[in-house]
């Protein structure tokens, strides 16, 4: 699985996403009024690709200056949503390409969410959340437009009930019931998208129509206890929330790494700052503090220009001798690489703030372990973890609520946690120390012309102290 959080150039993410696509898109945004996005989707839906796009039907979108017949005239597929008590508004914002991506976020893929501050997360390769995102946008699209995508509302719970019906039909040997719910079977069949689903009704009408009732009460029994716990307890505000809330903690745990990257970039700079230019420094630092004691001792308003040495001296001395007690290991830029991206494969797994309640404590141990081993480059440690975790000892927070009160809250706890490491991601990307490094090419260089910088003031300082 590969995700990133975006907060800038979001427009020109997405349509790069769009640009890549090979086979299919489907969009479910509230408002869309950007014509370059849309202009990316005109040039996909010529070379071929199945694009189908919902929508609000409100002034907002119909007054976009968008042709949405460009994408119709090309067998694009647009649905245009009226909301009321009875359908409430569709606030969706994700979007699905080649069945293997999906973009989901606050941005809202107008003109206006350019100048916002939004942030998308693209999710690649996570076939269990990609396949939620698919199965609602098809309900979305059951749910609105009905009679538009096939003349009834399919879902697990009519077909399971109709399997059910049937059933009993038999074991009461009726034969006009039987017929009767035979007849309502073959019509459910008819909308059936799923091939794997449609073998095993049709499998149990061709056993029912050859009268090998026998074998038929088999395969429907095999049925309703394969989907008994997907039909029974369904509900569609709740399946919702769960595929949100499993969105926003993959979309925490990509920015949670990136903040971990940058954290450690930074410390990583610290460290061979301190290595090769700390002692240097210390002696600058300690002359510097001498030459000012001596001013304030002639002069006592410069006591305060003393007092800031001083304190120059102490903070830096204390900083250098603890980056000197770690252990950090030298690693090459492939190892880097394999290091970044274990740690990110096994944050998935025990980040304190997705797992079950019940694991939070546990998770928050290994966590701060694997960030430990992460910052001073222990690969070793860092694989033994990931190996661990992939033993499947943690789930998600959003696997254990059923509850969609709690689910509500949840949500709105996921959020703020969302919000505030976007704000920290933002704070350590405009540091001074960050914007330093990110200029630098090669910090071998950097510091060596840094260290002869200093040997000059050092050597100033020992002739004029």
């Amino acid at each position: 699985m590969k995700t990133r959080a975006y907060f800038e150039n979001i427009q020109g993410e997405i349509i790069k996403e769009l640009s890549s696509s090979n086979n299919s898109i489907k969009i479910a945004v509230a408002w869309f009024t950007d014509k370059e996005i849309f202009i990316s989707l005109c040039k996909k839906i010529e070379e071929g690709l199945e694009i189908e796009i919902i929508l609000l039907d409100d002034e907002i979108n119909r007054s976009s200056g968008i042709n949405y017949d460009l994408l119709k005239q090309n067998k694009g597929k647009v649905w245009f949503i009226n909301y009321s008590e009875e359908l409430p508004l569709m606030h969706n914002k994700f979007c699905i390409i080649d069945n293997n991506i999906v973009i989901n976020g606050s941005y809202n893929w107008t003109n206006k969410a350019k100048r916002n501050h939004e942030s998308i997360t693209i999710i690649k390769d996570n076939k269990e959340l990609i396949d939620d995102f698919i199965s609602e946008f098809e309900k979305i699209k059951f749910k609105y437009f009905g009679e538009q995508t096939g003349g009834l509302k399919l879902d697990y719970k009519k077909i399971y009930l109709r399997v059910e019906a049937l059933k009993n039909a038999i074991k009461l040997e009726d034969r006009d019931d039987v017929n009767y719910q035979l007849a309502k079977m073959k019509k459910i069949f008819s909308l059936i998208n799923d091939e794997n689903e449609k073998k095993i009704i049709l499998k149990i009408i061709t056993q029912t129509e050859k009268f090998n009732y026998s074998d038929s009460i088999n395969l429907i029994n095999d049925y309703l206890n394969k989907y008994q716990s997907i039909v029974k307890f369904v509900d569609e505000e709740l399946v919702a929330l769960k595929i949100e809330a499993k969105a926003l903690e993959i979309q925490i745990s990509s920015i949670e790494d990136e903040v971990s990257e940058i954290e450690k970039i930074i410390h990583d700079f610290e460290i061979a700052y301190n290595n090769v230019l700390g002692e240097l420094i210390i002696q600058i630092l300690r002359l510097r503090r001498e030459k000012y004691k001596k001013d304030a001792e002639k002069d006592s308003s410069k006591q305060h220009l003393y007092d800031e040495a001083e304190k120059d001296f102490k903070d830096f001395n204390e900083k250098h001798n603890k980056t000197k007690s770690e252990k950090h290991i030298d690693l090459t830029d492939e190892e880097r690489k394999t290091l970044k991206d274990k740690f990110r494969q096994a944050s998935k797994y025990c980040h304190p703030d997705v797992v079950a309640s019940q694991f939070k404590q546990e998770a928050e141990k290994i966590f701060i372990s694997l960030k430990n081993a992460y910052d001073n480059n222990d690969l070793h440690k860092v694989d033994n973890i990931l190996s661990n975790l992939k033993k499947g000892k943690f789930v998600n927070k959003s696997s254990e609520i059923n509850e969609k009160d709690t689910l509500h809250i949840t949500i709105i706890n996921l959020r703020e946690k969302r919000d505030y490491l976007e704000n920290r991601l933002i704070s350590l990307k405009q540091m001074k120390t960050f914007q330093t490094i990110i200029e630098i090419s090669d910090w071998a260089e950097y510091f060596e012309k840094v260290k002869k910088d200093l040997i000059k003031e050092l050597n100033y300082l020992k002739e004029n102290g």
